[in-house]
């Protein structure tokens, strides 16, 4: 069973995510890639079980990725 991620790692995450999309010269760009965060980690907040939640932080890890390219 995998185990969930801690609270400061989804925080440091949510926060890269926020710095990498601040980075985007074109403000429609880094508008939707903060708005595609924010959404995402408030859709995926209430995760009780500990495979959703590595799921969804595994995703988030591979976006923060795709964002960084």
């Amino acid at each position: 069973m995998a185990s969930a991620p801690t609270r400061a790692e989804v925080m440091s995450l949510f926060w890269s995510l926020l710095r990498t999309a601040g980075q985007f010269s074109d403000y429609n760009i880094c508008e939707y890639t903060r708005r595609r965060a924010a959404d995402a980690f408030r859709e995926n907040r209430a995760f009780g079980d500990a495979a959703d939640a590595s799921a969804a932080f595994a995703d988030g890890k591979k976006q923060l990725e795709v964002a960084k390219r």
